[in-house]
């Protein structure tokens, strides 16, 4: 339990570097420069059965909910949902991507959706993106983050 809290700060620590920081500069460490802009848009389907009605997000604050300055998007009919590149933060990646089911969503392989739950997908920590993400639960309902890819 202790190293599973050490993890996680760890990995918190180190996005929250990501996401931007101090002004100095270390001229003596070689960078990959991060875009200040995405220019991919980014694609995705939410699956446990396909679900439509639900909002896809990224947690910026790592909250675990939905706040105006975090992009989502409705998921459509086969759970296809996008972001644009002029709604993403540069920091994009290093942000869970979250699924919020609500009830009424529809779900291709159960009908609708009678008691609302939640599906993630781990920040991503690569500089290469094709846009595509896959969020697949199998039937978790537990808020575990379950996560096929970005690919």
């Amino acid at each position: 339990m202790k190293s599973s809290v050490l993890l996680s700060v760890a990995i918190s620590s180190a996005i929250l570097l990501g996401c931007g920081g101090g002004s100095e500069s270390n001229t003596n460490s070689p960078t990959t420069p991060i875009k200040d802009e995405p220019t991919a848009v980014l694609r995705g389907i939410a699956i446990d059965g396909y679900l439509t009605g639900a909002r896809a997000f990224i947690d910026y604050n790592f909250n675990g909910q939905w706040d105006e300055h975090e992009p989502f998007a409705v998921t459509a009919e086969n759970g296809q949902f996008q972001f644009m590149p002029n709604e993403l933060a540069a920091c994009w990646r290093f942000a869970p991507l979250i699924i919020d089911v609500p009830v009424g969503a529809h779900d291709s392989d159960h009908g609708v959706v009678t008691e609302a739950y939640q599906l993630s997908a781990p920040p991503q920590f690569t500089s290469e993106v094709t846009g595509s993400a896959r969020v697949v639960s199998q039937g978790n309902r537990m808020n575990m983050p379950i996560f096929k890819g970005l690919a």
